[in-house]
């Protein structure tokens, strides 16, 4: 018994001393971190994903955030920009870590994943940069798809059939696919430098603005400080002044003939209006 509870005590001594060194470890990483890095770290860190099923229950609390944004189009896909998560690769599958696609970004490999709903079976789905899946995992099973129309509308089932069908499609929770970028814990602290660099570049750049308000009075000096093409893409930078935005959610709209002039929304992003910057790669198969 007593060697038993030395062993223990032991480990637990070990297992202090381990995570210790651990800590003091990160903290020599972000001890030379900028003010603007900490920041991005510390909004990044609390996104930290440790198991593909947190990654889906992100992408389900994310989803049900944007539900009220939906336009009224049934047929229409909403894209957003779900930002940074944080991963420990040692909690995911090997088959999920190795299909992952990486692409570089100011020095640092971040892994793209789409993730959306199968319309007909509800099932979540998880894409790499190639859009090959990762991993399929059912829907919860208590969950009713219809669950946020018959709140918005608790008279639906008494409404005309066709009509209540068309409010059901409308408020398909299966319209809004989440892209986010995985980044490996180990590089996160060198992300979040090189992401504080990038935005004080683009920032930069920003011309001096106009007095007067753009967009119906939520934005004042909104410009696109940079276009540039990438290889599959091209590269658009945007920024904006101090108080420049009184809303967190930007829309970008694309035209694929300027002739027609038919816009729509190709990508959504929620900002955070202190950074000052954003910058989306649009690959090709953008509209």
């Amino acid at each position: 018994m007593r060697g038993r509870q030395f062993g223990a005590l032991a480990g637990a001594v070990l297992g202090l001393w381990a995570g210790a060194w651990r800590l003091t470890a990160e903290s020599r990483k972000t001890e030379s971190l900028s003010p603007q890095a900490e920041r991005w770290l510390t909004q990044a860190g609390a996104r930290r994903v440790v198991s593909v099923e947190e990654v889906i229950a992100r992408y389900e609390r994310d989803r049900d955030a944007l539900m009220p944004l939906l336009l009224p189009d049934p047929e229409f896909i909403h894209r957003h920009d779900g930002g940074v998560l944080p991963f420990a690769i040692e909690g995911f599958p090997a088959e999920f870590v190795k299909g992952l696609v990486p692409t570089k970004g100011e020095g640092v490999a971040r892994y793209p994943v789409r993730i959306f709903e199968d319309r007909r079976t509800r099932e979540r789905s998880v894409l790499n940069a190639a859009g090959d899946e990762l991993v399929r995992r059912p829907a919860p099973a208590d969950y009713d798809p219809s669950a946020y129309a018959r709140e918005r509308f608790p008279k639906l089932t008494a409404e005309d059939s066709r009509y209540a069908a068309r409010l059901l499609a409308i408020y398909d929770p299966a319209r809004i696919v989440l892209e986010y970028e995985l980044v490996a814990e180990d590089d996160l602290a060198a992300w979040a430098e090189a992401q504080a660099a990038e935005i004080e570049r683009l920032a930069a750049k920003l011309e001096e603005p106009p007095m007067q308000m753009l967009g119906g009075g939520g934005v004042a000096g909104l410009q696109f400080v940079e276009i540039e093409p990438e290889a599959g893409g091209v590269r658009l930078g945007i920024a904006w002044p101090e108080n420049g935005l009184t809303s967190s959610t930007l829309d970008f709209f694309a035209c694929p003939d300027l002739v027609q002039a038919q816009w729509g929304i190709a990508w959504t992003v929620t900002v955070d209006p202190l950074t000052l910057a954003y910058s989306w790669w649009a690959n090709n198969q953008a509209p």
